[in-house]
């Protein structure tokens, strides 16, 4: 079998600072401290605002992208800050967490030899998206919104067979579930429409929008671009 040994040190310094970098942009900004001059006691009250005013949790399928390609189900959450939350344009910024996978028929790496059978992809990404939204309507609001992002990976395994021949010629499959050996950033655009619908303080929110990565995330012959169609429920907090 194929070890992936020698960029390892590599692909670790990288994952370790991505990590970091992670952390301190979904930690450092999540609560904003904003003071109000108010007497009481001579002394200033502090108050604790939320800074994110925006969650959602999706579903997503992945879109089949050639005849090696099957889709697959995955799905993920959001956390935004809605800039401009009652205005007709928004600028949206947050962090998400996404899952998707797929499957390819086969998989070859360097050799015409032996290949991977039947591989299930699986991906965990954190992606941090920038994004404008138009809304228009009174109470019901309709909107569209485009934008792009960028994605992390911070996991992805693959799971089938690996069919290759001993020294004698004899067929040989092994199985497998291993590291998928995939490129650790990408980045790509988004856009979406959907629907706010006002209740009791709130907005519910539904939505329709379309990731499409950019970069390909595989290292061999065989084209890997992560991109999905999803539908996503949560609640605007106004």
């Amino acid at each position: 079998m194929t070890i992936f040994a020698p960029n390892f040190i590599d692909k670790y310094f990288i994952m370790r600072n991505f990590k970091t970098l992670l952390l301190l942009l979904a930690f450092v900004p999540f609560l904003a401290y904003s003071q109000e001059k108010e007497e009481k006691k001579s002394e200033m009250v502090p108050e604790v605002d939320i800074f994110f005013n925006e969650f959602s949790a999706s579903v997503n399928m992945t879109m089949v992208q050639n005849e090696n390609t099957s889709p697959g189900v995955g799905g993920g959450v959001g956390i935004y800050r809605v800039w401009r939350n009652d205005k007709m344009v928004n600028i949206i910024n947050g962090v998400e967490y996404n899952y998707s996978a797929f499957t390819k028929d086969k998989v070859y790496e360097g050799s015409t030899y032996a290949y991977y059978d039947n591989v299930h992809y699986r991906m965990h990404n954190i992606s941090i998206p920038v994004l404008v939204r138009f809304t228009f309507g009174e109470r019901t609001k309709l909107f569209a919104e485009t934008g792009g992002f960028m994605d992390f990976t911070v996991g992805a395994n693959r799971k089938g067979v690996y069919k290759t021949t001993t020294d004698e010629g004899t067929p040989l499959d092994i199985a497998v579930h291993e590291n998928a050996n995939l490129r650790y950033f990408n980045y790509g655009f988004s856009a979406g429409i959907g629907a706010r619908i006002p209740v009791k303080g709130i907005d519910l929110l539904i939505k329709v929008d379309y990731k499409f990565g950019i970069r390909d995330l595989y290292k061999f012959d065989e084209k890997f671009h992560n991109r999905y169609l999803r539908l996503s429920f949560g609640v605007n907090l106004k």
